[in-house]
């Protein structure tokens, strides 16, 4: 990126992290992540958004972890969209019981808190669709529930 004739920046570095990223290609979006952060460009919540969900699908979990320890280390807030991709991860290595732990379940206000967001439709629908690829039908029932309870809509995504 350095024969570029126009001005880098976070957007332009995001926009190519994520791309790399999609084609699983996240050494390559690591590497240019670094090299965004040595010529003192800043990551945001999308470039940290983007490469845990690149580790995600690459199954490289403890890499993920890492970057998410960094990301809350530099003080950026968690987003619906970082919070599904932990739980869809989560599901689909089979870590129910780890999934509800990070989530902090609060079972006194009857809903998730994942560092202070309040989940949306998109947090649910990962919830009751792991509970159902678990065959956890109560579960799921009681999270989509406590769903409705909190004045989240469903959508068409959210059935199982």
């Amino acid at each position: 990126m350095e024969e570029a004739s126009f001005e880098l920046n976070v957007v332009l570095y995001n926009t190519v992290i994520d791309g790399l990223c999609k084609d699983r290609l996240v050494t390559e979006a690591l590497n240019l992540s670094s090299e965004m952060t040595s010529k003192g460009i800043h990551p945001n919540l999308v470039t940290y958004n983007s490469l845990i969900q690149g580790l995600c699908k690459s199954g490289e979990w403890k890499e993920a972890t890492k970057l998410l320890n960094d990301m809350l280390q530099h003080k950026i807030r968690l987003d619906m969209w970082t919070f599904s991709i932990l739980v869809d991860t989560l599901w689909q290595k089979g870590e129910a019981s780890r999934s509800r732990r990070s989530l902090q379940c609060d079972g006194s206000k009857g809903h998730w808190v994942l560092r202070g967001i309040e989940p949306n439709v998109v947090a649910y629908s990962s919830l009751i669709n792991g509970y159902c690829l678990q065959n956890k039908m109560e579960e799921a029932v009681k999270t989509f529930n406590m769903m409705l309870m909190n004045g989240c809509s469903p959508s068409v995504s959210v059935i199982c």
